[in-house]
């Protein structure tokens, strides 16, 4: 994270000065290097779109500075990139909170730099992301302006621009005083010098020509004589013009020109659409320019304008029977705006066979590097869309494919490839040379990115040239993108990378761009908490004291038979949920890093099961990577400062007593949550694929349906029960797209008043004297749909004893009558003393042995079954009165159906209590019937 501070003077704020801290995880280029060119894109997200909690206002910031300001900061960006082997583009911003979670590059629905302004801190006119860290998520390359600064004029905005650009493009500062990266802020240096320009290049290279300028042995095709030659392509097997002709060229310096010769098709005097593209490639303002023949008549000019958006068209309505056409493109203007990349593309209307979108994709590619011809593949109709497919012929150490160092960079090595995986079993094998330099050689950082969104995620595995595999720390596993990092490495050695569809992935074949570099500083992710997980699930708390942006990483170690998976989940203190992991069994993924304010926050782990399967163990850890202070903190609003120590300045005051000058703590400290630590859901592998590209899905696939899970709670009786959010009932809800979640009930409680708040927490209060079990449902909803019902028990635990229906302190007679009379009757959970929610037999066995602690036939209740009791009950002269159903205990009515019968006395004598029969019996005429049935 960089910042432009405000020169003297120039303060907002008059309250004392607040500095943000010093970054934690440094985003220099030079220790932040991912393997990619920077081919960008940027865009202007929309006032209103939330940045870290404040709405965006560039707009309104900036609109008062003229209508030009925009421009002014893409001139600010362009005069950096038209200097290097980097292309900037601007798209459209859909308006989606800033640090959404998505792809890194490429994501589609904002620019890889996204431009806007809020409050920051008093000194600060803005800060930025290096584009080049991966562990940034979609905040990378990202640049907020502080709309409380004062920017005066025009020149102020470019000067702050052009500096964060560098700060972007991952340069540092330069104690140069002439440089751009000198001073923070508006300075007087708006122009790059000679080291600015040295800097950058050291990292990308000097701007290289296009492949076409080397074409036939010429260094250039800046003249007709010079003329790259491209023809149509063949969508259908030798037919000429079914598909378009592609060529990417670029303009490296002001005043260059490009000349291509565009072939015949045999015979064809059809339409011909000629057409330059640079949307979505590069702010190169070209003019194309199409002649019959060099020196011969024009055929059409356009030039680009304020409503070209990208795009130059030349329309011939009969194309020159059997004569090549001459093509120019070149620029007007003699600025920054003159050079960079585009796309020239020739379409032969009435033969070609390729849609439009296809031609777009294909033209708009990021993939500069590649020539024109290996997209053949996307215009081949009988063929998958797989770039470089192999057909597993390096699938060995044996076979695999050497690649080559780009040339450019002084400190560091890149190679790039881009591939294809066409199945399962397919593996990809590279093998690559580390350079002399043993400093250089000691680190690698290797990148490979799906190129089909929502598509096949990818595996990757180092070895050296034995074939035995390295040890690699994983930065980034998800949201498109895998990224490891070994150390180690010896100088002029071979290693082997081999890329691979994941075990688990449904999907078995796509494209994928494989990125190395050499070179940087390790990164360590620090574990900050861990633990296992069988039948309860786990929570950690921690702490921030001031806004942090964080990257997390989870790993989940299993050595058993079962299958399963991990979801970890953050959670703020209203009980949202502000980002979730979704991990196998011994693996490690990621999301987008997530921007937290300060605040105490738990981190909870649950299993994921297919139903019917018991939960694994596990073992768990959570590792972090932190960029200090993003948006430090404002000095108005004392309750953005909510740990810091009175009089204490860098100090925080945590709970429990801590002190520390770290902004970030976590407890030590791991509880069980009440729950259920297991969500059953219908196919991990799904899970497993949806989470890896959860952004995409929410995008693309329409709204899934949110998952409510099971909760219980225990309250006193006349007590209450208060359930904070944090601990509420969507502590363990889950939703497969990361949409916010809320609850509404379902089905009040039975006995007692229920207050349920949308966050998931509740008061409940149970009914004046009332013990036993009690429940209610509700349901979880996102913005579109409710999930199942779920259940919460709620077990209120009575005053008395247990079975001392009448709270008199002790259990006997009276409360067996009571309980006896329960039996068979409406359902009352006071009776429930096994808690399955049926008062039954079970209840009544629980009742007579544990409750009274006796055994069935001891009618006076003096703890033995003998003849006495025998004597008693037959006395009572109930035996087999069929006129009466309200015989007692005392009575023998050891079965509770209201009767003494010899179902009665077969019950009791069954328990094998009793000694003595024949005489009890002898006892007593009027037993000699009950004897038959004894015998």
């Amino acid at each position: 994270m960089h910042h432009s501070r405000q020169p003297p003077g120039r303060r907002r704020f008059v309250v004392g000065r607040i500095e943000p801290l010093e970054l934690r995880l440094p985003l220099d280029a030079e220790n932040w290097l991912l393997a990619e060119t920077p081919n960008l894109t940027i865009s202007f997200a929309a006032d209103g779109t939330e940045i870290a909690g404040e709405a965006n206002s560039i707009e309104d910031t900036f609109q008062s500075l003229g209508p030009e300001w925009r421009q002014t900061v893409l001139r600010a960006f362009q005069t950096w990139f038209a200097e290097t082997n980097a292309n900037l583009a601007i798209i459209e911003d859909q308006g989606q909170p800033f640090g959404s979670s998505g792809l890194r590059r490429d994501d589609g629905r904002f620019g890889d730099i996204r431009l806007g302004a809020r409050p920051l801190t008093d000194d600060v006119m803005a800060i930025s992301v290096s584009h080049s860290s991966p562990v940034a998520g979609t905040w990378a390359g990202d640049v907020v302006f502080n709309s409380a600064a004062n920017f005066q004029s025009l020149d102020d905005l470019y000067a702050v621009a052009l500096h964060e650009a560098g700060h972007v493009l991952g340069l540092k500062h330069s104690d140069d005083p002439t440089s751009v990266m000198h001073v923070h802020g508006v300075s007087e240096n708006v122009h790059l010098t000679v080291g600015d320009i040295d800097a950058l290049q050291a990292l990308y290279g000097a701007r290289q020509g296009d492949a076409s300028e080397s074409e036939a042995g010429f260094t250039d095709n800046d003249v007709p004589l010079h003329a790259a030659e491209f023809e149509a392509g063949e969508a259908i097997a030798k037919q000429e013009g079914t598909a378009p002709a592609l060529v990417f060229g670029d303009l490296t310096q002001i005043g260059d020109i490009d000349y291509y010769e565009l072939e015949a098709v045999k015979d064809y005097t059809g339409p011909l659409t000629i057409e330059v593209t640079t949307a979505g490639i590069s702010l190169l303002q070209p003019r194309l320019t199409v002649y019959g023949a060099p020196g011969s008549k024009l055929l059409g000019q356009v030039t680009t304008t304020a409503t070209s958006q990208g795009r130059l068209l030349v329309s011939l309505p009969q194309a020159p029977v059997n004569q090549s056409l001459w093509i120019r493109v070149d620029s007007e203007v003699d600025d920054v705006f003159a050079i960079g990349a585009y796309s020239l593309v020739a379409t032969f209307d009435d033969l070609n066979r390729i849609d439009a979108e296809t031609v777009d994709a294909v033209a708009r590619s990021q993939f500069r590097q590649l020539n024109a011809t290996e997209f053949d593949d996307y215009f081949d109709l009988d063929a998958e869309h797989l770039i470089h497919d192999d057909a597993h012929t390096d699938d060995d150490a044996q076979t695999a494919n050497a690649l080559l160092p780009l040339q450019g960079s002084a400190i560091v090595v890149r190679y790039e490839f881009v591939g294809s995986i066409s199945d399962l079993s397919d593996v990809d094998v590279y093998r690559i040379t580390t350079p002399p330099d043993a400093t250089l050689a000691q680190l690698v950082t290797i990148t490979v990115g799906s190129l089909d969104v929502g598509g096949m995620i990818p595996q990757l595995r180092l070895l050296d040239n034995t074939g035995q595999e390295l040890a690699t720390q994983i930065l980034v596993n998800g949201n498109g993108e895998l990224v490891i990092q070994a150390t180690g490495l010896s100088s002029q050695a071979d290693y082997l990378i081999e890329v691979a569809p994941h075990a688990g992935s449904l999907i078995t074949s796509g494209n994928y761009s494989l990125g190395i570099v050499f070179g940087g500083t390790e990164v360590a992710m620090d574990e900050i908490a861990a633990g296992t997980i069988g039948s309860t699930g786990r929570l950690h708390t921690f702490y921030v004291g001031t806004p942090q942006l964080v990257h997390f990483a989870f790993s989940a170690t299993h050595t058993g038979q079962q299958t399963g998976a991990l979801l970890g989940r953050i959670h703020d203190e209203s009980g949202q949920i502000v980002q979730q992991i979704v991990v196998a069994a011994n693996e490690t993924r990621t999301a987008g890093s997530v921007l937290l304010s300060p605040g105490t926050y738990q981190f909870s782990v649950a299993t994921l099961v297919e139903n019917g399967q018991a939960p694994a163990t596990f073992a768990y850890s959570l590792q972090e990577a932190v960029f200090s202070d993003p948006f430090g903190v404002d000095p108005l609003l004392p309750s953005s400062m909510e740990f810091s120590c009175p009089d204490m300045t860098g100090v925080f005051c945590y709970p429990n007593g801590v002190m520390s000058v770290d902004p970030f703590l976590w407890d030590l400290f791991v509880t069980d949550y009440s729950g259920s630590s297991s969500i059953v859901v219908g196919s991990l592998e799904q899970t497993l694929q949806e989470a890896w590209w959860s952004w995409y899905q929410d995008q693309s696939a329409g709204n899934h349906v949110p998952v409510a899970v099971a909760d219980s709670y225990q309250v006193d009786q006349d007590g209450d029960l208060s359930v904070p959010a944090l601990r509420g009932l969507l502590l363990n809800d889950f939703d497969p797209d990361l949409d916010m979640l809320s609850v509404v009930v379902h089905q009040q409680p039975n006995h007692g008043t229920l207050q349920l708040d949308r966050d998931g927490g509740f008061y409940f209060q149970p009914d004046p004297g009332y013990s036993g079990p009690d429940s209610f449902t509700y349901r979880t909803a996102d913005a579109w749909t409710l999930s199942q019902p779920a259940q919460v028990s709620l077990i209120v635990i009575g005053n008395a004893l247990p079975g001392d229906f009448n709270n008199d302190g002790i259990v006997d007679g009276i409360d067996l009558e009571t309980m006896r009379a329960a039996i068979g009757g409406e359902f009352d959970p006071r009776f429930d003393l096994n808690l399955d929610d049926v008062v039954d037999s079970s209840d009544w066995q629980l009742m007579i042995t544990e409750r009274i602690g006796t055994t069935f036939g001891d009618a006076n209740l003096d703890g033995v079954f003998d003849s006495s009791d025998i004597v008693v009950v037959f006395q009572a002269g109930r035996f087999e009165d069929t006129t009466v159903t309200d015989v007692t205990w005392a009575q023998g009515d050891w079965d509770a159906d209201g009767r003494f019968t010899t179902s009665d006395l077969i019950l009791a004598f069954q328990t094998g209590a009793y000694q003595g029969v024949a005489a009890a019996l002898a006892k007593s005429a009027s037993a000699r019937k009950a004897a038959i049935y004894l015998a």
